[in-house]
């Protein structure tokens, strides 16, 4: 995942009044976020309602604490807005 600016195009059509959100470069397969259905190409938009405009807010929003309570991500796909439900957990230690 990584910042990325938001067209002006693109937030007009989706009626977003942020400048930058979190860009999903890929998903790993049985992951939270796979399980949730985050697609590569997600930009992720809010977290909890939260703006997220950087790799930093969505860093911390899945911090620790967030591990097993059930979080909403507000993205955009293909042009248009839509809301999930990703439950994080802890990582597994290579």
């Amino acid at each position: 995942a990584q910042q990325a600016p938001i067209p002006e195009a693109f937030a007009r059509q989706a009626e977003v009044k942020q400048a930058f959100g979190v860009w999903v470069a890929g998903v790993e397969r049985g992951s939270p976020a796979a399980v949730a259905g985050v697609e590569e190409g997600d930009l992720i938009l809010t977290i909890d309602g939260r703006p997220t405009t950087g790799l930093d807010d969505l860093l911390r929003a899945l911090d620790h604490e967030a591990i097993g309570r059930t979080l909403e991500l507000g993205l955009i796909r293909s042009g248009k807005r839509i809301a999930i439900r990703l439950t994080p957990r802890e990582r597994r230690r290579a």
